[in-house]
């Protein structure tokens, strides 16, 4: 079976040539994406992930590739999102974290990279932090109970590791507005993403366990919840101007924090109501 084995190797090959003649010139943009971009990609195990950016995806637009899919699994592509450029512009604040990781981690294969220049509004990125890590943490808590069907007690914590880590990347860009450089530049920000293997004995496996999801948590609430409250208090202060009188600036957010900004001290400070996942 052929193998494409580097991007290079996908840019020589006839894909550019059979993509821009299926879609013609409905075709805008052709790209990589996802974990065929990131270190540790192995294309021996894991599909190349191709995606588009059309003028029209409708559903008698996308019938040409069908002639493709054969050529496709044989050389371990996926064809994965067919997009247009209203649903980029109507969908920013639907899926801010996905249009981050597109806008910054893409090759294009043919014509223009996608999302260029984009920044997701911090509000919508942060709701979309927190709703994913709350998920995620009763996932985990169902995934460790069936965490030996037809697996191993590690690959609990691997899986754990991929559902987290594009997350964290959103949290990260919200606190520096950077895109963290690679995986391990996370897991050194994030100890706990650090693997180790894991003991034999179910207590072991446990309090490993419970770790993780612990530590899932600890980063949902400072690092969700907190993030872009300190911004959203100096605008408030801002449209404030002209009050010199010392005052504590109170924000309730979804009735189980209360953050008050302190307009002198510059301190956000945070007391915990009622938290309950």
């Amino acid at each position: 079976m052929a193998k494409i084995l580097s991007i290079k190797e996908l840019q020589d090959s006839m894909w550019p040539e059979w993509l821009q003649e299926t879609f013609g010139e409905n075709l805008i943009s052709a790209f990589l994406h996802g974990d065929c971009l990131m270190e540790g990609f192995n294309p021996f195990k894991e599909p190349w992930q191709i995606s588009f950016l059309l003028k029209e995806n409708t559903p008698n637009k996308l019938i040409p590739l069908q002639d493709l899919l054969r050529q496709a699994e044989k050389f371990k592509i996926q064809f994965s999102y067919f997009f247009t450029s209203q649903f980029f512009d109507s969908a920013k604040d639907t899926f801010p974290l996905e249009f981050l990781h597109i806008s910054k981690k893409n090759f294009p294969i043919l014509g223009e990279a996608p999302l260029k220049d984009f920044i997701p509004e911090k509000k919508a990125l942060r709701l979309q932090c927190e709703r994913e890590l709350r998920g995620l943490i009763i996932r985990l808590r169902s995934n460790f109970v069936y965490r030996l069907r037809k697996r191993t007690s590690l690959d609990f914590f691997l899986e754990a590791e991929r559902a987290i880590l594009p997350i964290l990347y959103g949290v990260h860009f919200l606190e520096t507005m950077e895109y963290p450089e690679s995986k391990d530049s996370m897991r050194k920000k994030y100890p706990f993403l650090q693997l180790q293997p894991p003991g034999q004995k179910d207590n072991i496996i446990s309090e490993q366990a419970n770790n993780y999801i612990t530590s899932s948590k600890y980063i949902e609430l400072l690092g969700c919840e907190l993030v872009g409250l300190a911004d959203n208090a100096l605008q408030e202060l801002d449209n404030k101007a002209g009050n010199q009188a010392e005052h504590s600036l109170v924000i309730q957010f979804d009735n189980s924090y209360e953050h008050r900004y302190n307009e002198f001290s510059g301190e956000l400070i945070t007391d915990i109501i009622e938290y309950d996942l």
